[in-house]
């Protein structure tokens, strides 16, 4: 295109082409009646065009080398960061205006002829009243079009990238230091946070996905994990009620998948067990128990190895024969009976306690007992530092915990990286303690005599099973003793809180008790299937609680469908137990504490509603211990009813609040105990078993 130092113009919609500017063009030309046509303006710029050559003329960049006015100034500014095409309707006068017009005006303005990748609309009041050519509109109104857009890597597209850079360089120097590197942090996460999902929808296609599981928009960096709050699974049951049983989150860079209710959660743990079996590779699962744990490693053929050997010795140690289980009933009236004595003697004179640290060390007495054949004494404050951080463990390792889901914030001083190296040191301190005993056990332990508890059983067992490593024995111990210990805790917790909240429902468990067991004796497991009305107290307890409300993360082991959604593989699956003991199609009121939901019109357990209560997961995935735990629950539970009476605080407020974390522990709350008789009952049933216990030894030294 043949150009002059006035200014730059060129026709759109191909009229006019470069420097074949030579054609005839017609009376209804879109430009201004009375402005300048653009065959005017194209002979000011030495260019042979006929007044009515029609077309869009742009005027690609416009720069004044002198002093503009200032709203010139501004409306230039503002048209060069959003310049959109404008046209003119012309008629016979667009002529005017004509070479002189047109020079003593690029004098007067200093237009150069750069080019842009988009027109500049010149509409400001202040350029027309400057325009000695007369350059304003008589009719008609600015109609706007776009304009096409040159492609990048021309000339033409070169200039305004450049001036883009300087506009953004300028407004980033007008902004303080830290702002400004904000910014651009902020930008440059938005643009891989889109890349990325960009990329990965391309990877779906490729893989022919249908469709993937609906969900919240999950934002850069952190994903959704602002949306879960303090409580993760009633979230997740919100969401469900928008995006269905199935969706998806983002926490960091983990893809999360949630499932609800019993429909999808069976489907997935019990219909495809080994597909959903994995476990995510989170920072935290690798502390656990010396980075060979069972509840947190890997899906493989060394593990189910692993879990068969090791559910089989948990099984013999709680219902796999008279003998083991009069064992762990010995071991559990004598903590019973320490604990009753505990619990009485701090209520005296009507005062108040809080019951949570008697429990945790009661609970993991029986389990030390079993575990290493030793308990510890209340008092015993290193006992009690190493298993009062059962809170802790939780809060690290549940579904949400921001110490997974973030791991960069551990770079920083931050809650999260206090969480981790506090997480990090309670693992290293309670498997060091649990191989202390394995070492112990090794040296005590004679070739050919029974096992003396669980840590003989499986040292004995590594032997005969040589695939399994050494070192599993001390990791499965300390899976078993450290999740038993936390569980119960928490459920005994949760059982008080709803004997002195439901003074009814305690009473009714006292008379059952009663007219079953008598006075004169106290509960033992064998008096199980006759107390119905304290077994659907427990199961109500458990879903009404839901204790696990989420089970510790899965990951698929390869790609699969659910309820017609791919789930890819090492995808996270969060499992929202909570949803299915609080779903209302299940359950009517689900909000309502009532044990009598567990009965039948005869007053027996009803198995078939029992067996929806979800608490020990499912599938390849679930709990080992959940026979042990459900005996020693029974015990204590039918234990303290017969012997105790058990008393709210008027002052506290009854609303049960929780804290959230692998499982959820209520707030604390205190209570007032008193014996209902005397404590003769479990001072002679803790004499008779201590008798036993030494003629057992005493029968296994005479043997060998």
């Amino acid at each position: 295109m043949a150009r002059d130092r006035g200014g730059s113009v060129a026709m759109c919609g191909g009229v006019l082409s470069g420097a074949a500017g030579n054609s005839d063009g017609g009376a209804g030309s879109p430009f201004l009646a009375g402005a300048p046509s653009p065959g005017g303006a194209m002979r000011s710029a030495g260019m042979n065009l006929s007044p009515a050559q029609g077309g869009c003329l742009h005027l690609r960049r416009l720069v004044r080398r002198e002093h503009p006015p200032a709203s010139l100034s501004a409306s230039l500014s503002r048209d060069l960061l959003d310049p959109p095409l404008q046209t003119f309707p012309t008629g016979e006068e667009g002529g005017r205006g004509g070479k002189e017009e047109s020079s003593v005006r690029d004098a007067k303005y200093g237009f150069e002829p750069l080019l842009s990748a988009r027109p500049l609309i010149i509409d400001h009041p202040s350029f027309f009243a400057q325009d000695p050519g007369g350059l304003q509109a008589r009719e008609g109104r600015i109609a706007r079009t776009r304009a096409p857009t040159p492609s990048a890597g021309t000339a033409a597209g070169a200039p305004l990238r450049h001036m883009a850079f300087e506009r953004l360089g300028e407004a980033l120097r007008g902004l303080p230091a830290s702002q400004g590197c904000l910014l651009l942090l902020l930008c440059l996460l938005a643009a891989v946070h889109l890349g990325k999902l960009l990329l990965q929808r391309q990877q779906r296609r490729r893989q022919g996905q249908r469709r993937a599981p609906p969900g919240p928009f999950p934002w850069p960096l952190i994903g959704n994990a602002a949306q879960l709050g303090s409580a993760p699974h009633l979230s997740f049951a919100r969401l469900a009620s928008t995006y269905g049983a199935v969706f998806q989150l983002r926490l960091g860079r983990w893809p999360v998948v949630v499932l609800n209710g019993e429909r999808a959660i069976r489907q997935a743990l019990v219909r495809q067990g080994a597909a959903f079996a994995g476990r995510p590779p989170f920072p935290s699962f690798q502390l656990v128990s010396g980075g060979l744990s069972l509840a947190f490693g890997g899906y493989s053929e060394l593990w189910k190895l692993h879990r068969r050997a090791a559910h089989a010795t948990v099984r013999a140690f709680s219902t796999g024969s008279p003998a083991t289980r009069r064992l762990l009933e010995r071991h559990l009236v004598g903590e019973a009976r320490a604990l009753v004595a505990l619990l009485v003697r701090g209520s005296a004179g009507g005062a108040f306690l809080d019951p949570s640290r008697v429990l945790v060390v009661a609970v993991a007495n029986v389990m030390s007992a079993l575990c290493f054949g030793r308990r510890y004494s209340h008092g015993d404050g290193e006992f009690l530092r190493l298993v009062g951080r059962n809170e802790q463990f939780g809060r690290a390792v549940g579904a949400g915990s921001l110490v997974d889901a973030l791991p960069w914030l551990q770079r920083f001083p931050s809650p999260v990286r206090a969480a981790y190296r506090a997480f990090r040191d309670l693992n290293r301190d309670f498997y060091g303690f649990v191989r202390g005993k394995f070492l112990q056990h090794q040296r005590s332990l004679r070739p050919g005599a029974a096992p003396r508890d669980m840590m003989d059983a499986f040292i004995r067992l590594q032997r005969e099973q040589p695939r399994l490593q050494l070192e599993h024995v001390p990791a499965t111990v300390t899976d078993i003793f450290g999740a038993s210990q936390d569980t119960l805790s928490t459920a005994l917790q949760w059982l008080l809180i709803f004997l002195i909240r439901y003074p009814n429902v305690q009473a009714k468990m006292q008379e059952e008790v009663d007219r079953i067991v008598g006075r004169d004796r106290l509960p033992c497991a064998e008096d199980q299937p006759h107390l119905p009305y304290i077994m659907a107290f427990l199961y109500e307890s458990m879903r009404f609680s839901s204790f696990v409300p989420v089970t510790i993360p899965h990951a698929t082991t390869t790609n699969t469908f659910i309820m017609g959604y791919l789930i890819p593989k090492d995808t996270v699956i969060f499992v929202n137990q909570w949803s299915v003991n609080h779903d209302p199609a299940k359950w009517s009121n689900p909000e309502d504490f009532d044990p009598t939901r567990f009965l039948d019109e005869n007053g027996f357990i009803n198995k078939d509603l029992t067996s929806s209560v979800m608490i020990f997961s499912l599938g390849k995935r679930r709990c080992i211990g959940e026979e042990l735990s459900k005996v020693q629950l029974f015990l204590f539970t039918s234990i303290l009813v017969h012997q105790c009476n058990f008393t709210a605080n008027p002052n506290e407020d009854p609303k049960m609040d929780f804290t959230y974390g692998l499982t959820i522990k209520p707030k604390p709350f205190t209570l007032n105990v008193t014996l209902r008789d005397t404590m003769d009952l479990l001072d002679q049933a803790v004499q008779r078993l201590q008798a036993e216990k030494a003629a057992n030894e005493n029968q296994l030294s005479a043997n060998a």
